[in-house]
């Protein structure tokens, strides 16, 4: 019986130390994420106003938008079109840029 009082004081004390942790896990609160962002201007509203975006991507340089009427448009880090496609009949789904642009 030595063995197995012994078996249950080791979960006993196992058992509470484990409550212990989820207790303080419980307690610590975790903290929001701080984004910086900044809303797109220029030729973003105008476009948005005429058009549904359907899809985004993102380069290191540019901003793509898809829009549900087959539109897209390539904008400038700042909101500003460079350029824009109707070559599709039908929602741009989705955008990619390749690795040089």
């Amino acid at each position: 019986f030595e063995k197995l009082d012994r078996l249950v004081e080791l979960h006993e004390k196992y058992h509470k130390q484990v409550s212990a942790a989820v207790a303080r896990e419980e307690d610590e609160e975790e903290e929001e994420p701080r984004l910086k962002y900044q809303r797109l201007g220029n030729s973003v509203p105008d476009i948005l106003k005429r058009e549904s975006a359907s899809s985004v991507a993102v380069h290191a340089n540019f901003l793509a938008i898809g829009t549900q009427g087959g539109w897209i448009y390539i904008l400038d880090l700042q909101g500003n079109e460079v350029r824009r496609f109707a070559s599709h009949t039908a929602v741009v789904n989705d955008l990619a840029f390749d690795r040089e642009g």
